[in-house]
């Protein structure tokens, strides 16, 4: 059986000598061609030809064939004519030139020439080569040293200070909160409206979130023009000022996902690899850095975003550079996205627009839907455009307990999405209490005995009233207490008598 070594090992000289084959020129190329040159002749020619016949070219000069014999053997291995039909053996010549001056022992090989640059494969024992090409093989397959990944004990309190929310309930410093929405509802609207309160420092989102603390906002328009926003900005804050620390751009900036092809040759193979890369516009990160922002909006994604849409990949790459900026710079970031064209799905984040690493990625998903089916509309004498000032809100927050879904109504006159409890029987939702709700209901200031109590005044089930209770307690409206039978009680926060 023959070694696989061999074939890495040209042979000793003096073994192998073969008759040449017939199509070899007599009186050019010598009769005693070895056979690691009749091997390398008779190879098909594939892969990177001009680094097969730079190989041929210099083990012919090494074998001791003179410039004649070689240019005939290198033109035999890859035949070639110019533009008059002529054999062309330039590029073996450009080869020849670089290899000549180092071997000029014409008639004899370089271990017998005493050549001073003799190869490896021509000198000491077979054996020896053998095992050494084994080692060398070995040590290149062998994976490199990794460095390990960086671990803690499990429940480690971290080091840097816990995020300050923002909106109760809703967002904290650091997070990343995504928005789909249906087309023409008024998704510009609700992240306008969120911009504009966050950036004055208080309010209260869709009439039920409230705003803890400011921030610098920097809003990015991609669908709206400047005097479309203009009014927009003038219907929200009614007759009181623009804040200073909200900012809007108009400049198409993009987060770009390239792809990249390297392709490696040589031995006759050829090998490619692609890889993704990520591509920011470097104005974003010195506007952020220049202007102190605290809270970027974008609106919508797909403009800003130039990559596959349903790839999960390059979606991948885009979220992680802006993951970058969030713990470089402590960046707050709100991304406005589509639905797709499917109207009907399991859960409200299938509808959103192309690959689902989004709304992975969001520490909170807000999915607004129409409230009202268009069978609906028509049945209770709505036009489509009434229709859409009415929604539903699909909440699910990774980071804390998750709100319950409300319905809201968009109000004309000061372009704020408002808290709204539909009639009842209407829509596919009848709205419930939330926790700012519960708070408004709790006696000042005995506050409830228990949660049994609690839901008994809120007329609903202790499950869901525990529920409520706790995200009022998050988002900081009540607090709990002991009650006079060593049960939980709640009252509202800073009322204790």
């Amino acid at each position: 059986m023959t070694d696989p070594l061999d074939a890495l090992l040209p042979p000793d000289p003096g073994v192998g000598r073969v008759e040449p084959p017939a199509f070899i020129p007599t009186g050019q190329i010598p009769a005693d061609l070895p056979k690691h040159l009749r091997d390398r002749l008779a190879e098909a020619p594939n892969g990177d030809r001009s680094a097969q016949t730079a190989g041929l070219v210099a083990a012919a000069v090494e074998w001791g064939l003179d410039d004649s014999q070689v240019l005939a053997l290198a033109l035999e291995h890859r035949p070639t004519v110019d533009k008059y039909g002529n054999r062309a053996d330039r590029e073996a010549k450009r080869v020849l030139d670089k290899v000549r001056p180092d071997h000029t022992h014409v008639g004899q090989p370089c271990d017998r020439a005493g050549c001073p640059n003799t190869p490896q494969w021509m000198t000491g024992d077979r054996d020896a080569r053998r095992g050494q090409v084994a080692q060398d093989r070995q040590t290149a397959e062998a994976p490199a040293a990794a460095e390990l990944l960086p671990t803690q004990p499990a429940g480690r309190q971290p080091t840097g200070e816990r995020p300050l929310p923002l909106i109760d309930g809703l967002l904290q410093e650091g997070e990343l909160l995504v928005l789909g929405a249906a087309r023409g509802i008024g998704k510009s609207w609700w992240g306008m409206d969120l911009g504009y309160q966050l950036a004055r420092g208080h309010g209260r989102v869709m009439g039920t979130y409230t705003v803890r603390q400011g921030a610098r906002v920097l809003y990015c328009h991609g669908e709206l023009d400047p005097w479309a926003a203009y009014d927009r900005w003038a219907r929200l804050r009614g007759d009181q000022d623009m804040p200073a620390e909200l900012l809007e751009t108009f400049e198409p900036w993009r987060i770009k996902v390239v792809r990249r092809r390297v392709t490696h040759s040589g031995d006759g193979l050829s090998t490619s690899e692609e890889d993704l890369d990520v591509l920011l516009d470097g104005r974003l990160e010195q506007t952020i850095i220049a202007k102190r922002i605290e809270v970027l909006i974008i609106d919508p994604w797909a403009v800003f975003y130039s990559g596959r849409e349903n790839s999960n990949d390059e979606a991948e790459l885009a979220l992680a550079e802006l993951r970058r900026l969030q713990l470089t710079y402590g960046l707050t970031v709100v991304v406005l996205h589509h639905f797709g064209k499917a109207d009907t799905a399991r859960d409200p984040e299938d509808l959103w627009r192309g690959a689902s690493r989004l709304a992975d990625w969001a520490s909170t998903r807000v999915t607004l839907l129409p409230f009202y089916t268009p069978q609906q509309a028509t049945k209770i004498g709505m036009t489509r455009q009434q229709a859409r000032q009415y929604a539903t809100v699909k909440l699910l927050r990774r980071n804390a307990a998750t709100p319950y879904d409300i319905a809201v109504k968009w109000n004309p006159e000061t372009g704020q999405w408002d808290r709204w409890h539909a009639p009842d029987g209407e829509g596919d939702l009848i709205a419930g209490p939330t926790p700012a709700d519960v708070a408004a209901k709790c006696p000042v200031p005995d506050g409830w005995a228990s949660t049994v109590e609690a839901a008994a005044a809120l007329e609903i089930g202790r499950t869901k009233t525990r529920d409520l209770l706790e995200q009022a307690r998050q988002q900081g409206l009540l607090e709990a207490v002991t009650g006079t039978r060593g049960a939980q009680g709640w009252r509202v926060k800073g009322t204790a008598k």
